[in-house]
């Protein structure tokens, strides 16, 4: 009797440990399955990012012929002014993007994307064509103002 209860114990024992094994090995596949799903998650946060920086770009085009037109045309100075901020504002909001996704790229492998964001920053120097839409908005809603007083007299 003593015998059988070994066996049984010894039986029980082995059992416990390949479910023990087992489940080991499903947790690293989990871990493993789990690290892939976060790897193809942040590479959509990078498209994601770059997409926005496309989009945010070809609107700051549009917006800048748009108001390219509208000087040729002589419209409101004031009504220019105010889009010029506004193609600000989007500059501001594609410098963040930019800086955003820089500090994504981490990985050796992003090394060639963040090489060309980085020669892109540089050739697109944000701060001088930051501070040159500034002037120019500020021109315009000195020349609006300059035109007002002078149809006034």
């Amino acid at each position: 009797m003593q015998k059988m209860k070994d066996k049984m114990s010894e039986l029980k024992s082995e059992d416990f440990k390949k479910a023990l094994e087992e489940m080991k090995f499903s947790m690293e596949d989990f871990n493993e399955k789990l690290e892939q799903t976060l790897k193809m998650l942040e590479e959509l946060k990078k498209n994601q990012s770059l997409e926005k920086m496309i989009g945010l770009t070809k609107e700051m085009k549009e917006m800048q012929e748009s108001l390219l037109e509208q000087s040729d045309n002589n419209d409101g100075g004031q009504e220019l002014a105010k889009q010029q901020e506004e193609i600000q504002d989007k500059l501001n909001e594609l410098q963040k993007e930019m800086d955003k996704l820089s500090d994504m790229l981490s990985s050796p492998s992003d090394k060639p994307i963040k090489d060309e964001l980085n020669k892109l920053e540089n050739q697109v120097d944000m701060q001088q064509m930051s501070e040159t839409m500034q002037s120019v908005s500020e021109q315009m809603k000195k020349d609006k103002a300059g035109n007002t007083k002078g149809s006034q007299q």
